[in-house]
């Protein structure tokens, strides 16, 4: 649907981000480790599109600071508690 709606010369699927996301990466267990994130869309051109990326060991809460810098959020850090990060993932974002 979001292909399908015309924004400029795109479409409003090529201006947004969509995340999708599960709570743990193994259901059984809990695990909270290499969670399973889908993320659909061009955010404006600065999303790599195709690629399966991997971050292991990676806080996830660099996967949200490097969202917020895509959009411009202008924020220092991202996350709470242990969480807390203030840089973001390499690969993500479109050269």
């Amino acid at each position: 649907a979001l292909r399908s709606i015309p924004e400029g010369d795109e479409t409003l699927l090529d201006h947004c981000l969509v995340m999708g996301f599960s709570d743990c990466s193994f259901g059984k267990s809990h695990a909270v480790d290499e969670y399973p994130v889908v993320l659909a869309g061009g955010a404006s051109g600065r999303l790599k599109k195709g690629i399966h990326f991997r971050a292991p060991g990676a806080n996830i809460s660099k996967l949200g600071f490097t969202i917020l810098g895509m959009m411009d959020a202008g924020v220092g850090e991202f996350g709470g508690d242990e969480g807390v990060v203030s840089e973001g993932l390499d690969g993500l974002e479109a050269v």
